[in-house]
């Protein structure tokens, strides 16, 4: 056993018996398809929170008190989102990637 698998050992109370499971957790991993989702984050109308959605998934949106809940809440709904078209055998959607999103400001007089 290499001295990096020892310290990642002793690090993760992992032993000798149980390392085996782990290898084998690790090789399922590599079986996993990835997706990607482009997400919106925006301000709620009232001011307190935002309100996430992806717009490859309609009516799929969440919420939260701060941007980093918000975030957490929509990958979350996301994967759900997409567990539930897997296990009926739907097409997951998968867009374009966004080109570009920007913010302008305009004066009038």
């Amino acid at each position: 056993m290499g001295l990096a698998a020892f310290f990642f050992l002793f690090l993760t109370g992992f032993t000798l018996t149980n390392f085996g499971l782990y290898a084998m957790i690790i090789v399922e991993a590599k079986d996993m398809k990835y997706y990607t989702f482009e997400i919106v984050i925006e301000k709620e109308d009232d001011g307190q929170g935002y309100y996430a959605y992806s717009p490859t998934l309609p009516g799929c949106f969440s919420n939260g008190p701060t941007i980093e809940d918000c975030r957490r809440n929509i990958r979350e709904a996301i994967e759900l989102h997409i567990e539930s078209l897997a296990k009926r055998s739907q097409e997951i959607p998968q867009a374009e990637k966004l080109v570009h999103v920007e913010e302008i400001s305009i004066g009038l007089p």
